[in-house]
């Protein structure tokens, strides 16, 4: 695991040899392909009046401020309806600026589902966000490939994804 605040993850500078991203490698001398589609969960403060319900909608939050990430994020105003957009949305720089300013209660968060199992925080509660767009997630690499195992791994990823749960 490697966190790199590029929208590349590395992959355009040719650091990694593989990235999980959630944004398309728009990069000269990469490539990207859509491995899977995953949902969206509401990032809230404990202690949030949303708190301890099972589910929301992105219509509950037009009243919230919003944290966003226009580096490395996946949420911007353009997620919401141009008539029912959140009034006010915060800028951040990174995974970790934006679960401080979600736990501090100046803001909440609308991010893709792996974000609640890769960044747990005891001041956030992930809670299911339903009628939101998926986000992709994209398989990157530098066009050429610059490890030899990168197809074997390739092969892998899109075989593990396509399998059901057991």
């Amino acid at each position: 695991h490697r966190q790199d605040d590029d929208r590349s993850a590395g992959v355009a500078r040719g650091a990694v040899d593989v990235a999980l991203l959630r944004t398309d490698l728009a990069t000269p001398g990469g490539h990207c392909e859509p491995l899977l589609r995953e949902p969206r969960l509401a990032a809230l403060p404990w202690g949030h009046p949303l708190v301890g319900r099972s589910q929301l909608t992105l219509d509950d939050l037009v009243a919230e401020t919003i944290a966003i990430d226009p580096l490395t994020g996946t949420t911007t105003a353009d997620l919401w309806p141009s008539e029912r957009r959140p009034g006010r949305l915060i800028e951040i720089h990174n995974v970790d600026e934006w679960l401080t300013v979600i736990a501090a209660g100046d803001a909440i968060g609308v991010t893709a589902a792996a974000t609640g199992y890769t960044h747990p925080h005891p001041g956030v509660c992930y809670t299911p966000l339903v009628g939101a767009p998926p986000v992709t997630v994209y398989l990157a690499r530098p066009a050429r490939a610059t490890h030899p195992a990168t197809a074997d791994f390739l092969a892998l990823a899109r075989r593990v994804v396509r399998q059901p749960a057991e």
